[in-house]
């Protein structure tokens, strides 16, 4: 079979002790295929896009533009009522920055990568059309931003080293769906919450220095990252004849930190 997504994630953060706010909108897209190897074993290799602008709340025009590519390998093992995913991503993409100083724009590129695992469970339970159960799910990810220089005809543009990004995340909640028989088809209205908690509770620090004083280190300190939040979702999934299947949810961020972020997603699946 094969597939097709798409999603546009939009967002923001208000200024907070350490960070500037800032406006968040990304588009990511996934083309990939997948084989059945028997009734309880799914493999499957996918490629993403992603394009990510970052507007900063000031009265200029700051911004991070990041694109990426994705690739991705995963399986599916199912047995009765129980279900396991496992994913094993690399991605690779470039940062575009641009800030405002005193007597220039500088602006700056530089190359990401990053590494990243997820496994998840689930469990349902099925009552009529209706299917319900818990999930849990273990997310890492490790990857590096390499330094670089700004460029401008300022002083003050400044040099910054690698940064590294980690996250471990354990989420687990609940799930439910109901099926919906039609003449053409079936219908699933589906509904998950999760809640969402970051095994890695401290901040990595910003090193970098300025032109007019290359010897001497700066530190930008960010914010500690939450802890504890929740993510709630909903859905619509429609399977039709001859193998074609399509989907289109809406999923919000809740209690994480002066942020908000907001997803929706649209998707088609053909089995051959």
């Amino acid at each position: 079979s094969a597939f097709f997504s798409g999603s546009m994630v939009d967002g923001d953060q208000d200024n907070t002790d350490y960070e500037v706010g800032y406006d968040l909108k990304t588009d990511h897209y996934t083309l990939g295929a997948d084989l059945q190897l028997n009734s309880e074993w799914l493999i499957g290799f996918a490629y993403g896009t992603t394009e990510t602008e970052l507007e900063y709340n000031s009265d200029f025009d700051d911004r991070t533009e990041n694109d990426s590519d994705h690739y991705i390998l995963y399986a599916s093992w199912y047995r009765a009522n129980f279900a396991v995913d496992m994913t094993l991503g690399y991605s690779e993409g470039e940062f575009e920055t641009q800030r405002q100083l005193p007597d220039a724009i500088a602006t700056g590129s530089t190359d990401n990568d990053m590494v990243y695992v997820s496994v998840s469970g689930a469990f349902d339970f099925s009552q009529g059309g209706w299917t319900y159960g818990p999930l849990a799910k273990l997310d890492y990810v490790d990857g590096q931003i390499d330094g670089f220089a700004e460029q401008g005809d300022s002083v003050w543009k400044a040099e910054f080293d690698d940064q590294d990004v980690k996250s471990s995340i354990y989420s687990m909640g609940g799930q439910v769906a109901y099926a919906q028989s039609f003449s053409w088809g079936v219908v699933l209205p589906y509904a998950q919450g999760v809640w969402r908690y970051e095994l890695k509770d401290d901040r990595d620090l910003i090193v970098g220095r300025f032109s007019v004083s290359p010897t001497e280190d700066f530190i930008i300190t960010p914010d500690d990252p939450d802890r504890s939040w929740f993510e709630v979702s909903a859905g619509l999934t429609a399977v039709f004849p001859h193998g074609i299947s399509a989907f289109v949810s809406y999923e919000e961020l809740i209690s994480y930190a002066d942020t908000d972020l907001y997803t929706v997603s649209a998707g088609a699946r053909l089995e051959f």
